[in-house]
């Protein structure tokens, strides 16, 4: 029998399509993994809508993936860099790359497939952040005023104003559903005066509207054209409807207008919308500025996988991690040039991809001349004590007890540790950039902003400690692998 061998026409397309395959996985659970993240918060307080505001897991479901979308947006430039350092730290830790050199295939000429694959999420980026993420934040914006509009006791809280027609309604205390009030104040402008009661409850009509019912209630009057109060024991009426639904805060609408009116809203010259027009323009430089940071991490990438010593998955990983805060970092020290006036709104807002670039061109030249395994690419050699080599000589050494579960938990601890401390800087970044806006608005000085978050940091420590020994437990199991 006659056996003809064939050889692939194009042997790097294989290659190149394997290499896309191992990196775009690692991707999307790193684009998922961060994406929840980030909402952790607001799943918490949709979470809170369903089971103690009555609406339904659909129409809460519906918001979450409202905004989650403009977080894929947000998130995806460092879910790019993970997924391909993981791709490539899998591709190392199994020997591959030693194989494709031998066989004459550089670890550099790997630069293409990579840049390719953040090249197409770039465009990727760039619809999302174009054209999905406003639709998403106006459906956002739509769902809540629908919500407010059809429960209205939904937006019931403690300690605000809620406005029902020129009707205003304040409760010192709520519970949960937000039917339930106590010390509660309602001016009606028919009769203009404030009715004070001891409790109320909140009540939907069928045919739409809310009906309230006052308990022990006493209505301050003039003493002068009328008795001096009313007091009375129970009194009902219906709410007007509301006409301001629950909505947003302003900045977070502005993710919802398109190029044209974020620009239009950025031109405002008023003394008033100055720090509004600010925040466009900066929103508008970041609609294009964060899909292209995915190029420049994918630009960052190889560079960073040549540059160390030992190849894994957990490592790429924590490469990935350590780049974005880095350039989390950044992109606060550029909203704060700019709201001290020391740069430009454009400069600002672009300072982060720039920084990342120039060290992606340094780290190239660096490594210009050397391949992925022109260093020591086996595992790492432990020297072994003499006194071990004697002992074993001399047929002396003995097994200690529960040796693997003492290295088993240091290597969990270290692991643990080191996940703590990358989340708790990752949470902490997060939670300063968020603020960042509102505490240069109002003048903070820097003396305050760190006893700020020395109070604040024991509150973000305790909700990373369940994700980072969940991170730790996977981690050890894959360094242990």
């Amino acid at each position: 029998m006659r056996v003809t061998e064939t050889t692939p026409r194009h042997p790097r397309g294989t290659l190149y399509r394997y290499l896309l395959v191992e990196m775009a996985m690692p991707t999307a659970f790193a684009l998922l993994g961060l994406t929840v993240v980030i909402l952790t918060k607001d799943l918490l307080g949709y979470t809170e809508l369903v089971i103690n505001r009555g609406l339904g897991a659909g129409v809460v479901g519906m918001m979450a993936f409202y905004q989650s979308v403009p977080l894929l947006g947000t998130t995806l430039p460092f879910a790019t860099m993970v997924g391909a350092l993981v791709g490539l730290g899998r591709l190392g830790a199994d020997h591959e790359l030693l194989v494709l050199e031998a066989c004459g295939i550089s670890a550099r000429s790997l630069v293409l497939p990579v840049s390719v694959f953040a090249l197409g999420l770039t465009v990727l980026g760039l619809v999302v952040s174009l054209f999905f993420g406003p639709w998403a934040s106006r459906s956002l914006d739509a769902s809540l005023e629908r919500v407010s509009l059809e429960n209205p006791a939904a937006e019931i809280r403690a300690g605000t104003v809620n406005r029902f027609g020129d009707w205003k309604l304040e409760a010192q205390e709520a519970n949960a559903r937000g039917d339930r009030l106590a010390r509660v104040l309602l001016w009606m402008p028919d009769v203009g005066e404030t009715v004070f009661a001891e409790r109320a409850s909140l009540a939907g009509e069928p045919g739409g509207g809310v009906r309230i019912t006052l308990e022990n209630a006493t209505v301050i009057l003039d003493p002068r054209t009328s008795p001096r109060q009313l007091t009375f024991e129970t009194m009902t009426t219906l709410l007007p409807e509301t006409d301001l639904p629950l909505q947003r805060d302003r900045l977070d609408r502005l993710a919802g207008l398109r190029i044209g009116e974020l620009a239009a809203v950025a031109r405002q010259e008023g003394h008033d919308d100055a720090y509004i027009a600010q925040q466009a323009a900066i929103a508008l430089q970041r609609r294009f500025a964060l899909p292209f940071a995915t190029l420049v991490f994918g630009f960052l990438v190889m560079p960073l996988f040549m540059s160390r010593a030992q190849f894994s998955r957990s490592g790429g990983g924590v490469v990935g991690l350590v780049a974005t805060i880095a350039y989390y970092g950044l992109v606060q020290l550029g909203d704060g040039l700019i709201q001290r006036d020391l740069v430009g709104v454009a400069l600002g807002a672009w300072l982060p991809n720039l920084a990342m670039a120039g060290i992606g061109v340094g780290l190239f030249a660096r490594l210009a001349s050397k391949t992925a395994f022109g260093r020591d690419s086996d595992r790492p050699q432990t020297r072994v004590p003499r006194r071990v080599r004697r002992a074993e000589a001399r047929g002396e050494l003995r097994t200690r007890r529960f040796a693997l579960a003492r290295y088993i938990a240091s290597r969990f601890v270290q692991v643990a540790a080191l996940c703590f401390g990358v989340l708790l800087v990752a949470y902490l970044l997060v939670d300063l950039l968020d603020r960042l806006q509102w505490l240069f608005r109002y003048g903070a000085t820097a003396g305050e902003i760190v006893r700020f978050y020395l109070a604040r940091i024991p509150l973000l420590a305790s909700g990373v400690v369940p994700m980072a020994l969940l991170v730790a437990t996977a981690l050890t199991v894959s360094l242990v692998a």
